[in-house]
């Protein structure tokens, strides 16, 4: 019926010669919609640059919203939301509700680790509706990010003035440590950020997880009240280890942004030594 369909009217689907490959997903990206309006500090370019009727609008919006759902298009559907303001969150929430067993709540998520949007991510904790999905999700985030992620090309074309950042598997398990100590799950937050520090290549990065991981053990300790618990003690210690090799980064300045080897860091702190380790050593020795 849909082949005979596309013969009768030869202006439909099969006369705009689309690639074999092209998804539901970019059609409505392409010609529905920039026409629902702009997200703020974009810049419109394309067809979003047409003027446009409120009617015009609203008439796209409606047809996006109904053939999004019709086709499982969720992370559309989110795009819908994020360029269409207040009304757009109100939308949302409703699509949280309706959609919530057909997998929107995680097309949610994903669009917000993609873009690195960790604060409204965070932020769906507390909301009934995804409490549980975002909990899980997260901790599959913390145990499946051992790989690096690439983030998908945005496939809005232009317009889209701040592309997503790349992202990190170090920064994915530490958003999962936070989560935990949401909960005041002190032990499994410290464990994961500890974990996170471990693989993490920036230095900034890692001592912020690093002092975060510390925080949280050192609340455990309270917590527990065992001030002498080997178990904790001993990571106490390494962690102010792991923060000592930090603040050897820092003192070379801020030229050096990522983790070293250790041998290269030694060389380093040697060169950039005012007393030469040779001269160090004939003084002791006289």
């Amino acid at each position: 019926d849909a082949a005979k369909g596309e013969e009768q009217h030869p202006t439909g689907t099969a006369a705009l010669a689309l690639p074999p490959n092209f998804s539901a997903g970019e059609l409505l990206r392409q010609y529905l919609l920039p026409f629902t309006g702009v997200p703020q500090g974009v810049r419109p370019s394309g067809a979003a640059a047409l003027p446009r009727h409120p009617s015009t609008e609203g008439l796209a919006q409606r047809l996006l919203l109904e053939l999004a759902q019709r086709w499982g298009e969720h992370t559309v559907l989110v795009e819908l939301c994020e360029r269409s303001g207040e009304e757009g969150q109100r939308l949302l929430q409703q699509l949280l509700t309706d959609l919530h067993s057909k997998g929107f709540p995680r097309a949610l998520f994903e669009y917000y680790k993609n873009h690195g949007q960790w604060d409204r991510l965070l932020g769906l904790r507390g909301q009934p509706v995804v409490e549980v999905e975002l909990r899980e999700y997260l901790l599959q985030l913390s145990s499946s990010a051992t790989s690096a992620h690439t983030t998908p090309p945005d496939q809005r074309g232009e317009g889209v003035a701040f592309p997503p950042p790349p992202l990190r598997p170090a920064l994915c398990r530490a958003m999962a440590g936070v989560h935990h100590a949401m909960y005041r799950e002190w032990g499994p937050a410290s464990d994961i950020l500890q974990e996170a520090a471990e693989t993490e290549v920036d230095v900034q990065a890692k001592k912020a997880a690093l002092c975060l991981s510390k925080l949280y053990a050192t609340l455990q300790q309270q917590q527990k009240q065992q001030p002498s618990d080997p178990a904790l003690t001993k990571r106490l210690r390494r962690l102010d280890q792991a923060l000592a090799v930090v603040r050897a980064h820092e003192e070379l300045g801020v030229d050096v942004r990522e983790v070293l080897p250790a041998g290269q860091l030694v060389a380093q702190l040697c060169s950039s030594c005012p007393v030469k380790p040779s001269a160090m050593v004939v003084e002791a020795e006289s």
